[in-house]
């Protein structure tokens, strides 16, 4: 479960990014040079975070325990596992603090959530104070995958409905080549 959970958070979090990216993008008026900046940063962050989490998924190591006739799983992360997890962590936080820092108006909590995770967060993931910031944790990104991610997409919407406005406000000149003729006397009677 724990595996699903890590791997389905990169794979939204890559769509909110490709959507921000577009985003972005449409709110500097299709600059090439903000479009190369953004999908330069996001693919160096989404790559090295895709080999850290693979590379933490192979230091998990699980014990199942019957108690009470329950099964009860218990996970042992070994190695650089807690280091690589921070790292990911830090590397999301720089992007999203980035991408606020061109829109001015981007959730930010969940970036500033996880470094204070960071501060709290000891060898044992399994202690009460880690256990209720990973339930925040999970509670914020459910709210930024269904809340932040419609939100943009409906930014995206409303910006281009404004270009589509304004581009129509030349076909509202009147060509004089379409005005209605009219007939002029020529006649030389003064």
């Amino acid at each position: 479960m724990y595996n699903a959970h890590d791997w389905m958070s990169d794979v939204v979090n890559t769509i909110l990014g490709v959507i921000m990216i577009a985003l972005l993008h449409a709110m500097y008026q299709r600059s090439r040079k903000v479009l190369v900046f953004l999908v330069v940063i996001f693919l160096i962050i989404r790559i090295a975070n895709a080999a850290m989490t693979a590379i933490m998924m192979m230091q998990v190591a699980a014990d199942e325990f019957i108690l009470s006739s329950t099964y009860q799983c218990v996970f042992h992360y070994t190695g650089e596992f807690l280091f690589l997890d921070s790292i990911t962590w830090i590397l999301g936080a720089v992007w999203e603090v980035l991408l606020l820092c061109l829109a001015e108006h981007i959730f930010v909590a969940i970036p500033c959530f996880h470094i204070g995770f960071l501060k709290t967060h000891s060898a044992d993931r399994h202690s009460l104070k880690s256990q209720i910031y990973i339930g925040l944790d999970q509670i914020f990104q459910i709210v930024q995958m269904f809340v932040l991610g419609p939100r943009l997409i409906l930014g995206v919407r409303e910006y281009h409905a404004g270009l589509t406005a304004n581009s129509d406000t030349a076909t509202a000149m009147t060509s004089i080549g379409f005005q209605e003729r009219v007939h002029v006397s020529t006649s030389s009677s003064v």
